[in-house]
């Protein structure tokens, strides 16, 4: 999906791209299309979002949970430098 989005600029907010892409991954598209237009898996998509607001305060993608060997975590989001990226993998590396 990401390769169709970034590379490929293509809309993947529709069924039917979302179906293509589906059965590229091997998901017979008369599975995939149902999924997607059922909505039956709403609630559950629904839920981990919920539940990843609640356990680590996701807001926006993307997010990185670096665990310290300590079991604190270092948490960041949006798109980073490499820099920032370097400096907070340093820092979780320190106990």
């Amino acid at each position: 999906m990401f390769r169709r989005y970034f590379e490929a600029n293509e809309d993947v907010s529709t069924i039917e791209a979302l179906c293509r892409i589906a059965v590229e991954t091997g998901v017979p598209e008369a599975e995939a299309r149902s999924a997607l237009t059922s909505g039956q898996y709403t609630a559950v998509v629904l839920q981990k979002c919920e539940d990843a607001r609640q356990r680590h305060g996701v807001t926006g993608v993307p997010l990185f949970i670096i665990e310290k060997a300590d079991g604190a975590a270092v948490k960041f989001s949006g798109a980073q430098s490499a820099e920032f990226l370097a400096e907070q993998l340093r820092r979780a590396a320190q106990t």
